[in-house]
């Protein structure tokens, strides 16, 4: 249930002052030489969120043009600066597209990396964010890259191909899912120092583990033997087809002779695959009497509370159907949804799941109960359920001007596969529990161009922006007025 089952426990995406805010997903790796480490910078813009404009010379083609700015600091002072406008390929309508960018830096280092992004054609379209990037050192025992999850891989001789490398023009994935028709996983990933143990050989293992529960179990596993050296770049492809939907790890081992751990690297990514998906649940619903099930004794109340709990999760014409059911008091009809439900999530175990999400529900319940209606129905519960725990919470009590307010920061949303996500909730009656959703960048959610505006409304006027309507939606700077940072951090 993606993250949802991690109950409490808490690779960049920036939105903009718009109905139609720009969506950039970027995600960095860290790599190593014995003279140089550096970054690199994988991009990806879509579409349908940037302006576009005709190609000169090219009625049927349009292209897009993007603004970076790149810094990485120490302190207060500038270690990289880069600004460059990303045109687009020219397309015959609106597109995504992708950009990689390699920047120096010393090792051993930590730097703090911040990026501007805006739209040529639409400036207020834009947004910055901020982290913090260490750097290894060149090691002296045998170590690893960062992994990169690749799109596609096909060899190349072309070295100005800003994927090139070792031969491969190798396209970085956007982001962490595989949806229905992908079914290769392809990965880079480089070993360093090798040499360092003794023996000729080294065993390099690559596996795919299934998150359940919070443990990982091993479901695929494969083996190279490779020659000792300073550095080994590795390029795999393996066949995902019959992995059924959920979390996994893809993780490649460093082993010695012995086949002793010497090193791991390990890197989320989301699978869905309704075709296997529904081909498990239907072996399992063939062979289950309904009645005799963990939802056989249950009584309407308890049916009707598990259906509402699960309402953050479903297709709206499965609400209408689950609405209609409960209306009606059909307590088999609820009880064939609310099964067929769990075994569609989890063919194996049904009732585990069943259990291990109404735990959550109870927890998500107890924590946002109002007064007024059960805690996941409240906007806090609501997007817990829907999009499980934040990656972290910030709440702010003591902001100038603003009522309380939490920001919840998700570093990935599987939903709507997007990085670096944020929803902030406000409590302006200063209710108990009363927190309402202002303003989120995850599709599909309450995008808010205002909200910063509206959060501070109690501020002095001359605070304010003048004209709203031409796009003026950021108050001034003010000392302890910090909503606008929390957001734009990583």
């Amino acid at each position: 249930m993606r993250a949802l089952l991690l109950l409490f426990a808490f690779t960049f995406s920036l939105c903009s002052a718009h109905l139609a805010a720009i969506d950039v997903s970027v995600s960095f790796a860290r790599f190593l030489t014995a003279n140089a480490a550096y970054l690199e910078l994988h991009t990806h813009l879509a579409g349908s969120t940037v302006s576009w404009e005709p190609v000169d010379g090219e009625d049927s083609l349009q292209q897009a043009r993007i603004e970076f700015t790149i810094v990485l600091k120490q302190g207060d002072e500038v270690i990289v600066g880069d600004r460059f406008v990303l045109n687009s390929p020219g397309f015959s309508e609106p597109s995504d597209f992708v950009d990689l960018r390699r920047y120096a830096v010393e090792a051993g280092q930590e730097y703090q990396l911040e990026i501007y992004v805006a739209d040529q054609l639409d400036p207020g379209n834009a947004k910055e964010f901020k982290t913090k990037v260490s750097i290894d050192n060149w090691p002296q025992t045998p170590a690893q890259s960062d992994i990169v999850l690749l799109a596609g891989v096909e060899s190349s001789e072309d070295e100005n191909n800003p994927f090139y490398r070792h031969g491969l023009s190798m396209e970085p994935l956007p982001h962490s899912f595989y949806g229905r028709g992908v079914n290769t996983l392809a990965y880079y990933n480089e070993i360093y120092r090798s040499d360092s143990i003794a023996g000729e050989r080294l065993l390099i293992l690559t596996k795919i583990e299934q998150l359940i529960n919070g443990n990982a179990k091993p479901v695929m596993a494969i083996n190279k033997v490779k020659p000792q050296d300073e550095l080994i770049p590795i390029v795999q492809q393996l066949d995902i087809s019959k992995l059924r939907s959920g979390q996994y790890l893809l993780a490649v081992e460093i082993r010695d002779a012995q086949n002793e751990l010497i090193c791991r690297r390990e890197v989320p990514f989301y699978r869905a695959n309704p075709l296997v998906d529904e081909m498990e649940r239907e072996k399992l619903l063939a062979t289950v009497n309904i009645a005799e099930t963990f939802l056989g004794q249950m009584d309407f109340d308890s049916l009707h509370y598990a259906v509402r709990a699960l309402v953050p999760l479903l297709p709206q014409n499965e609400i209408s159907s689950v609405n209609d059911l409960a209306r009606k008091k059909n307590e088999e009809g609820l009880r064939m949804y609310l099964y067929a439900f769990w075994t569609r999530e989890n063919p194996t175990a049904p009732e585990a799941g069943y259990r291990e999400f109404m735990q959550v529900a109870d927890l998500v319940h107890r924590k946002f109960y109002s007064g007024f209606r059960l805690g996941f129905e409240s906007d806090r519960g609501y997007i817990f359920i829907k999009y499980g725990a934040p990656s972290d919470i910030t709440r702010v009590e003591n902001d100038p001007s603003a009522p309380p307010y939490e920001v919840w920061s998700y570093n990935y949303v599987d939903l709507t596969k997007q990085q670096n996500r944020r929803f902030i909730f406000y409590n302006p009656d200063l209710s108990t529990g009363g927190f309402e959703l202002l303003h989120s960048d995850v599709n599909g959610e309450r995008y808010n161009p205002n909200w910063e505006v509206m959060l501070y409304q109690n501020a002095p006027n001359g605070e304010k922006p003048q004209d709203l309507n031409a796009g003026q939606s950021r108050m001034q700077d003010n000392m302890g007025r910090n909503a606008r940072r929390i957001m734009s951090d990583f």
